[in-house]
């Protein structure tokens, strides 16, 4: 059974060239940006601003090692997100989101965890409750059929075929989240991660690549295929 969790990103908040993350501040998950009949609307903490389009500017910035053309939108609605981040930043657009590859986490190949997986880690953790979103998932799967997630080189949903790229290895970033969302002063999930992993990194889920274009309900079937 698989669920559709998170979106891809199209919205960037840049900082000079490079895009800010969740390692520069965690109040970037407060914000929610739309784009609708030429206004964007921001929404943070459930309160709605609204700003007309800005004149848009063409654009170049780095994400990972990548180069990626993006829209950039200056004016009020930057500054007022300026105000909110307390960091002097510029909102952009992706203008070609499938153009590229593996940039960051969320914008790059479909992420997939398992529910069964993050029970065991909260149970090793001894955690009453670790929120799925602290990692950004695409796609949460009640299971994998495998005894070792590394091991899978396929998995088959509807149908749909998507390859592993890699493991997902996990950043501060969970960190941040996990303490954000449970209020919370200390997480040990990244510790724990690397611990599991014989101290080679923070890994949990796994990066696919669809083979083509592809839809997908809750309550469909998954295979996967490790050969």
């Amino acid at each position: 059974m698989v669920s559709l969790a998170i979106v891809f990103i199209v919205f960037l908040i840049l900082k000079t060239i490079n895009s800010i993350t969740l390692r520069d501040t965690p109040l970037l998950t407060d914000i929610l940006i739309t784009e609708i009949d030429g206004r964007l609307s921001v929404s943070i903490e459930g309160k709605i601003s609204e700003f007309d389009t800005p004149p848009p500017l063409d654009g170049v910035i780095k994400i990972w090692s990548r180069e990626v053309d993006v829209t950039v939108f200056r004016g009020n609605i930057s500054e007022f997100i300026s105000t909110y981040l307390k960091i002097n930043v510029i909102l952009a657009k992706i203008k070609h989101i499938n153009d590229f590859s593996h940039c960051f986490m969320d914008t790059g190949p479909i992420h997939i965890i398992s529910q069964n997986s993050l029970e065991k880690l909260k149970k090793t953790c001894g955690l009453d409750e670790i929120d799925h979103a602290i990692f950004r998932p695409n796609i949460i799967v009640s299971e994998f059929p495998c005894p070792n997630e590394k091991d899978i080189k396929k998995v088959i949903i509807n149908g749909n075929v998507f390859r592993v790229t890699e493991m997902t290895e996990r950043c501060e970033a969970i960190s941040i989240l996990h303490r954000k969302l449970l209020s919370v002063s200390d997480s040990q999930i990244l510790e724990t991660l690397d611990e599991l992993n014989e101290f080679d990194g923070a890994i949990f889920g796994i990066y696919v690549r669809a083979d083509s274009d592809f839809f997908i309900s809750i309550n469909d079937i998954i295979e996967i295929q490790t050969n």
